[in-house]
């Protein structure tokens, strides 16, 4: 039988050079057919698509759809939900088991690791939503102005490890005979939530542009909280492996485990939005900036907090009559006895967690009568590994329908091919409906991330 660092991979090997330069020769083939189209539209400026809607509260790679309200419908009620499964490096059969608890066999396993790097990170979540818009002219002058309430919940996951901590969880120790295990940086921090929000746009119109702004505030309900972080952290296993030397400096944090229901709160938070844009004055260009979900969730007097600073030489256990109720005992761990062993100390009392707030800039061209191009930057400090970039293309193929093509790098994925459609039924009913990653549904061994979300709202 080999060992875990001689088995060939099941599957053949990913070239991610390759997958890289198909990413960027698609980018640039996107821009040629924008330009292109751009240079046999210049004279049809004045039958370009005007930017007329308005910005969403919150940034998203699959907003870029007009939101109109017009003098017949002032008011909006819409339900939308989207789930993601997203990996720099961890290909979607595994982490897709790891959501549906499925059983992970040593080829599954194999293949996860096969496609790591040194550092790696891996998101899964939802969120489902309920919201009411209306249209007003009676908030700061008399200018057009646009409130909204919602209501949100969901689940938040966000795990950051490296490599040789996967294969010590799933593999063990054994592999490293001889060798370090490098730990550091590693961390997870998972919580489920319930959010109230409010917001407020406002539209102020120059003789050189229109300027939009909007602001937010939301209150949350969360729970169910585990908050893991290891600055410092390795393991030597003596090649024989007689005795294993740990250092490690680490603090985890778990919320209330004695509160429990359908109605479970750990503790409140708040959090701050904040959205400004800037149209051009032929109403074709418009740049826009986002501040979301910026704020901290207070975790009630029974949070528990486990930490150590420590180094530790382990022997193993002399168990002389396994049968004894004094040497079985010893090998009866909880995590309260594990702690003990391992120097930490535990503390009971209310805790603050920084939310995922979420920085972007988003760009919006209207190419043609056909054409818009979407393009933007953004970054959660909390949560991604770089920023996350995108180029989204979106063709109008009649008042009815329209589709996007979309291709993107970075946050807590790598690259991605996405694609949605939007539905106009007489101007008050619209779907919107897509993917971030279809190729998680066609190469999903070879795909390390993908999405869906579906957004209904009906006009009045």
């Amino acid at each position: 039988m080999c060992n875990s660092q001689d088995c060939s991979p099941s599957l053949p090997a990913i070239d991610l050079d390759m997958m890289n330069k198909c990413a960027v020769f698609f980018f640039f083939l996107i821009l040629n057919f924008i330009s292109a189209s751009a240079q046999n539209n210049d004279s049809l400026s004045s039958k370009k698509i005007l930017l007329l809607g308005w910005n969403e509260m919150k940034f998203s790679s699959n907003n870029g759809y007009e939101n109109n309200f017009s003098g017949m419908f002032n008011h909006e009620l819409e339900v939308s939900g989207s789930g993601v499964d997203h990996s720099s490096s961890l290909i979607l059969p595994f982490s897709a088991s790891l959501i549906t608890k499925d059983f992970l066999d040593e080829e599954k396993k194999q293949d996860a690791s096969n496609g790591l790097h040194d550092f790696n990170v891996l998101e899964l979540g939802y969120n489902f939503n309920f919201s009411y818009r209306w249209m007003t002219d009676k908030f700061l002058y008399h200018d057009l102005a646009v409130y909204a309430f919602s209501y949100n919940f969901g689940l938040y996951s966000n795990t950051k490890f490296t490599h040789d901590l996967f294969n010590t969880i799933f593999f063990g120790n054994a592999m490293y005979a001889g060798q370090t295990a490098d730990f550091s940086k590693s961390s997870n921090y998972d919580f489920q939530y319930d959010k109230i929000s409010f917001s407020a746009q406002k539209k102020i119109t120059t003789l050189e542009s229109t300027w939009e702004f909007g602001t937010g505030i939301s209150i949350l309900g969360v729970h169910s909280l585990t908050k893991f972080d290891v600055p410092r952290g390795s393991l030597f296993t003596e090649q024989n492996g007689e005795y294993l030397d740990a250092d490690f400096n680490y603090e985890y944090l778990t919320s209330d485990s004695t509160n429990h229901g359908n109605f479970q709160i750990d503790g409140v938070g708040a959090a701050l939005d904040f959205q400004f844009s800037s149209l051009s004055k032929n109403q074709q260009t418009r740049w826009s900036f986002y501040l979301n979900d910026f704020g901290f969730a207070n975790w009630n007097k029974n949070a528990r907090t486990y930490s150590a600073d420590s180094s530790i030489h382990f022997q193993g256990i002399e168990v002389i009559d396994l049968l004894s109720p004094d040497d079985s005992s010893s090998i009866n761990f909880n995590v309260d006895s594990l702690l003990k062993n391992t120097g930490g100390k535990l503390e009971t009392g209310s805790r603050s967690t920084l939310l995922p707030y979420c920085i972007a800039l988003v760009f919006q061209h209207s190419v043609s009568q056909k054409i818009i191009l979407n393009a933007g930057i953004s970054y959660r400090p909390v949560v991604d590994l770089i920023p996350f970039i995108f180029v989204k293309p979106q063709w109008v193929i009649n008042s009815t329908f329209q589709i996007a093509g979309t291709i993107s790098y970075g946050g807590t994925a790598s690259y991605a091919l996405g694609a949605d459609a939007y539905l106009n039924m007489n101007d008050r009913l619209k779907l919107n409906l897509g993917s971030d990653n279809i190729l998680g549904i066609f190469i999903p061994k070879q795909t390390t991330s993908t999405s869906l979300f579906l957004r209904m709202r009906y006009l009045f």
